[in-house]
């Protein structure tokens, strides 16, 4: 259930994407009625139809929180990726702009964090952390997850990789 939620939240946000998608093949439908291949008009405005119904169906799902392995507090966390944060999360942050130079922290890989806190919001969670030296930044689940690992999630994968 969880990916048709993420697939609704992708086409809510990329809306124009989707009107694009719908224009080009009612563009195509009517290319075949003009050519006078009605059967293939007709199969193209049907895909067309369901995916309007489909989307209008999966507009109401609810994300299921109970699925996601949200780590606790207190837990240590690895930096997997280096990414940034200027008040947000940011994977990538253009260097050469001498505006954004002394405005911005750099998250780099294998460092550890600490979680300190964590605010469950009604789509997201919201995970607060700190350093060694107390720098503490705010990072939403969903956008940086695959940015750092909890170690017991290591772990879990090194005793997958063993076999026990």
């Amino acid at each position: 259930m969880n990916k048709l939620y993420f697939i609704s939240k992708l086409l809510n946000r990329n809306i124009n994407l989707f009107i694009i998608i719908v224009a080009v093949f009612i563009l195509l439908a009517n290319l075949f009625m003009l050519n006078e291949n009605y059967f293939i008009a007709c199969v193209i405005y049907i895909f067309i139809t369901a995916l309007s119904l489909f989307r209008i169906r999966i507009s109401s799902i609810e994300l299921d929180k109970s699925q996601i392995p949200i780590p606790s507090n207190g837990e240590v966390i690895t930096i997997k990726k280096t990414f940034f944060y200027d008040g947000q999360f940011r994977s990538f942050i253009n260097t050469t702009d001498p505006s954004r130079k002394p405005n911005f922290y750099t998250i780099k890989k294998d460092e550890e964090w600490t979680i300190f806190s964590i605010v469950e919001e009604k789509d997201d969670w919201i995970i607060f952390i700190k350093d060694k030296h107390n720098d503490q930044i705010a990072i939403r689940y969903f956008e940086s997850r695959k940015y750092w690992e909890t170690k017991s999630d290591r772990r879990a994968d090194r005793l997958k990789q063993l076999g026990i």
